[in-house]
C-alpha cells in the first residue's frame, strides 16, 4: 500500500462515503474527529493535488472533501471540473461537499453546470441529489435562488425523481438534503477554527 493511500485515505475514506461520520457516536465519533484534525495540522496542497490527480475514486473523495474542510478554494477549478466530467462516480460526493464549504459564484456555477447535464440523462443515476443539496446549502447561505429553476414543476428535478427515485423515498430530496445540512454542520462544529 502507497504512503499516500496509507496516511491521507485509508482512514478516512469510508466514513467520508456518504457522510458516514455524521452517523458515528462516542468514541468512534471522538476518534474520527482528532483523527481528521490531526490529519488537518499535517496535510498541505501537495497532498491534495496528488489525491486530486489519482485516478481511484478513493483518493478523489478524500482529496476533494480534505480540500473543502481546509477551505482550500485554490483547487476549487479542478474539483469543479472533475465534477462536470464525473468520471469517478463516488468522488463526486467530495467533490460537492467541497463545492458547498466554498459556497461561492464559481461553486455555483460548477454545480448548475453538473445539474443542467446530468438530470436530462435520466438512464445515469450519480450524484445528482448532492449537487442539488449543495446548491440549496448554497442558496441558503447568500438567500439566492439557484436551485429553483429545477424545482418547477414538470422541470428537470421533478423528471429525474419519478425516473431514478419515485419508489425509493428514503432518497427524497428533502432527506437528501437533510443529510447534506447535518454534514456541514458536523464540519463547521468540530472543525472549523474559532
Amino acid at each position: 500500500m502507497d504512503q499516500l493511500f496509507a496516511t491521507w485515505v485509508k482512514p478516512f475514506y469510508l466514513e467520508i462515503l456518504g457522510g458516514g461520520f455524521t452517523r458515528l457516536h462516542g468514541t468512534e465519533q471522538k476518534r474520527f474527529v482528532s483523527d481528521v484534525n490531526n490529519a488537518r495540522s499535517h496535510i498541505d496542497e501537495s497532498v491534495i493535488e496528488r489525491l486530486l490527480l489519482s485516478s481511484c475514486w478513493r483518493q478523489r473523495i478524500t482529496g476533494g472533501w480534505f480540500s473543502g474542510l481546509m477551505k482550500w478554494n485554490k483547487f476549487e477549478h479542478r474539483i469543479g471540473e472533475l465534477l462536470v466530467e464525473s468520471d469517478r462516480l463516488f468522488a463526486d460526493q467530495g467533490y460537492c461537499f467541497a463545492l458547498g464549504r466554498f459556497a461561492d459564484a464559481a461553486s455555483v456555477d460548477y454545480l448548475v453546470r453538473y445539474l443542467d447535464k446530468y438530470l436530462l440523462q435520466l438512464e445515469c443515476f450519480y450524484h445528482q441529489d448532492w449537487a442539488m443539496s449543495a446548491l440549496m446549502w448554497i442558496d441558503g447561505i447568500h438567500g439566492s435562488q439557484h436551485s429553483a429553476k429545477y424545482l418547477t414543476s414538470y422541470e428537470p428535478w421533478e423528471r429525474f425523481w419519478e425516473r431514478c427515485f419515485k419508489h425509493k423515498p428514503q432518497w427524497s430530496l428533502e432527506l437528501c438534503r437533510s443529510q447534506y445540512a447535518s454534514i456541514m454542520r458536523f464540519c463547521a462544529e468540530n472543525f472549523d477554527d474559532i
